[in-house]
């Protein structure tokens, strides 16, 4: 246990507001902006982590979540509704507002498998508890409104403490809180009250009264309360302490830079003995350093956190540090400058290994903390075990629960990507890629949304359906994906432009019908007497033409290997059917696989079942883009082309060492992976059999 093993060291805070000694004063603050707020996501994404607000509208843990990933797909951006735009003389658009994101979702309750409706596109999965978590928001929603318009309106101090203590019972609930901090909110309140008495106070001036009370007033007299005092550097403070620590003396901090006001007229006119902060802050520093008794302790950040590039001291501590050179000198280090005999360089990280390593000058470790000593000695000796090898071939135990049945479209996501689904599947590890603001409107297309957006059009191609090919431009208006105003239909029509090539490679299987089938298949494990049966479907099976992959995407290995696990499927449970062929069809490429013997696809597919039974067990070396080059064959081409995929360059969109999941494996490793054995071996065993089939066509 970590607290068992470290010392508890008494503290106590001192110079600190109230607003910063707990978060909900500050939430109360942030309120009190409603009447002029744009209504964010973010806005009030943040009230719902708020816990007396959450417990107060049963909108708490997994329900939030919940609630929060609806209210994101239901492309929710910002401002109440239309008329609340126009009160920011911007474009009354429904788009993007919360009335716009609440109507998909209470339609998507209220109607099932609608895609439009009077202008509204319902949203799926809203039901059951999901249901009544936005029923509860909704009530959330309203009050904040209300709240919107009352906090506009001036009121006298008395009119403003009833309402503002109705507001507090409104958002935290009538129950005391464990620390009190809405009563101290409610105590500013009727200060203000019992000051300005019947005097009209409009929300501007009120909220600088409050910001005043609990934002900015500090609290002081904390210090000999036993410990460590943490505080700020105050003048006329000549507190003596035993040892004194000052943090933070960076060049751009300390001393302050001078900030003048337009309208001030002294700074144009500087006479000696107005007041400079930089002054002011030398003396700070010199008074602070004659309080210390027997210790005095100085730090900086020495290096920037993005690029590690050397950051400059604070210009006060190098000429303190240069008046130290100057005049003084330690025993056994004459010729050194004392300076550079006491500085030292700590790593940023608690648990690095150098933090534990024996300082020459003081025959002492530089930290004494038991527990964060073992976790340095267990990632040091991680790191150098994990050195000496390439790729990590030590393996965890199975599941416990036996794996006797895996559906198809899971064995596919795996294999196409082992390493990703190792993490996921073993450690609930999800590497998620960098979000864009969720308060931002859509101002273009991006990659996925267009994507999203050609396979619907596809779709609705291939069913021969014209009326829905004509109302996506509504669809997706009512979705709130597209930018507003004429760049919506700009946008549609620029995306429709680019999938007419594919529309017309596609056009053999226009208005035809397609068939599921259902799989049931059970497959030996070689080597072992374990069966597995896989089951889920096959779709998008065109009677009399075959099976029919496509995607508005450039050909990847990992679409290729989707056809080919489905047509091996096909080619067991119905021979008929894959004697057609199967066919892949990209915006660049297409593949296709003639039959096989249904002997010959359940080996394949038992093949593939005891990789992904390896691949539970440890990160298989299969890389998503570069391995598909080695499945014919490892010569130098193949190597080459194989190395292009794994490396990064400024003309490479994607590449595999740039892979999230790959680079927490990877990150220890020495090793070119592209050519060690086990990398090839694995790489022909999965893509061999789909590329000689490929070649054979």
């Amino acid at each position: 246990d970590e607290h068992s093993q470290r010392p508890f060291i008494p503290w106590n805070l001192s110079d600190i507001n109230v607003a910063d000694e707990h978060p909900l004063v500050r939430v109360f603050l942030q309120l009190l902006s409603l009447s002029s707020s744009r209504f964010s996501f973010s806005e009030l994404a943040s009230y719902l982590e708020v816990p007396q607000i959450a417990a107060n509208f049963s909108l708490e843990g997994s329900v939030q979540e919940e609630l929060l990933s609806m209210l994101r797909e239901s492309e929710v951006r910002w401002g109440i509704d239309a008329a609340h735009k126009a009160t920011l003389d911007l474009p009354a658009i429904p788009q993007n507002t919360w009335e716009h994101g609440i109507d998909r979702l209470l339609a998507g309750y209220a109607m099932i498998d609608i895609d439009l409706w009077q202008g509204i596109a319902p949203m799926t999965g809203v039901g059951g508890g999901s249901a009544a978590a936005l029923g509860r928001f909704c009530s959330l929603l309203e009050t904040l409104k209300q709240w919107h318009l009352s906090l506009k309106q001036s009121r006298s101090a008395l009119q403003w403490q009833e309402m503002l203590n109705a507001m507090l019972d409104t958002l935290f609930g009538a129950s005391r809180d464990d620390d009190d901090r809405v009563q101290q909110i409610r105590d500013a309140i009727d200060d203000l009250a019992s000051q300005a008495g019947e005097q009209t106070l409009s929300i501007e001036l009120l909220q600088l009264c409050l910001e005043d009370a609990l934002g900015t007033r500090t609290q002081h007299n904390r210090f000999f309360s036993g410990g460590v005092s943490i505080c700020g550097m105050r003048p006329m403070r000549s507190l003596p302490f035993r040892m004194i620590c000052i943090l933070g003396l960076n060049d751009a901090a300390f001393p302050r830079t001078e900030q003048s006001q337009a309208f001030d007229a002294m700074s144009k006119h500087w006479q000696a003995g107005d007041p400079r902060k930089g002054d002011e802050d030398r003396y700070l520093l010199l008074e602070t350093v004659l309080c210390a008794r027997e210790k005095l302790y100085v730090s900086y950040t020495g290096r920037s956190l993005k690029d590690n590039s050397e950051l400059q001291a604070s210009v006060l501590l190098r000429e303190f540090c240069d008046f130290l050179n100057a005049h003084y000198l330690l025993q056994d280090h004459e010729d050194q400058p004392i300076a550079k005999v006491l500085s030292h360089e700590y790593p940023m990280q608690a648990f690095s290994w150098r933090q534990f390593i024996s300082n020459c000058a003081t025959s002492h470790k530089q930290s004494y903390d038991p527990w964060w000593h073992r976790v340095a000695e267990t990632l040091n000796a991680r790191s150098q075990a994990q050195r000496l090898v390439a790729w990590p071939t030590m393996s965890i135990a199975l599941p416990e629960e036996p794996i006797d049945q895996i559906e198809l479209s899971r064995l596919v996501r795996f294999l196409q990507h082992p390493v990703k689904g190792f993490f996921n599947t073993r450690f609930g590890i999800y590497l998620g890629e960098d979000q864009e603001s969720e308060d931002d409107e859509n101002f273009s297309l991006g990659g996925l949304q267009t994507w999203q957006m050609h396979k619907a059009l596809i779709t609705a191609f291939l069913q021969n359906n014209v009326q829905q090919s004509e109302d996506l431009l509504s669809l997706y208006r009512a979705q709130g994906v597209l930018p507003h105003g004429a760049l919506a239909e700009s946008s549609f029509h620029t995306m429709r432009s680019q999938a007419t090539g594919l529309l017309e490679r596609l056009e053999a299987y226009e208005g035809l019908s397609t068939q599921s089938i259902a799989l049931q298949i059970d497959c030996q494990i070689p080597n072992t007497e374990q069966v597995v049966t896989i089951t889920g479907q096959v779709s998008n099976f065109y009677p009399g033409h075959g099976l029919l992959h496509y995607t508005p995407s450039s050909i990847k290995p990992k679409y290729i290997l989707a056809l080919w696990l489905e047509h091996l499927a096909l080619c067991v449970v119905h021979p008929q059917a894959a004697a057609l062929k199967s066919v892949l069809i990209c915006k660049d490429d297409e593949v296709e696989f003639a039959a096989l013997s249904a002997e010959d696809a359940r080996f394949q597919l038992a093949e593939y079942l005891s990789l992904y039974l390896e691949g539970l067990t440890r990160p298989l070396p299969l890389f998503p883009l570069a391995s598909y080059e080695l499945g014919l064959g490892d010569d130098e081409g193949a190597i080459k082309k194989a190395r292009s995929k794994w490396l990064s360059s400024e003309y490479s969109y994607a590449a595999d060492e740039d892979d999230p999941y790959i680079e927490l494996v990877y990150r220890h490793c020495a090793n070119d992976p592209i050519e060690e054995q086990a990398h090839i071996d694995l790489a022909q065993r999965v893509y061999g059999p789909a590329r000689q089939a490929q070649e054979a066509q």
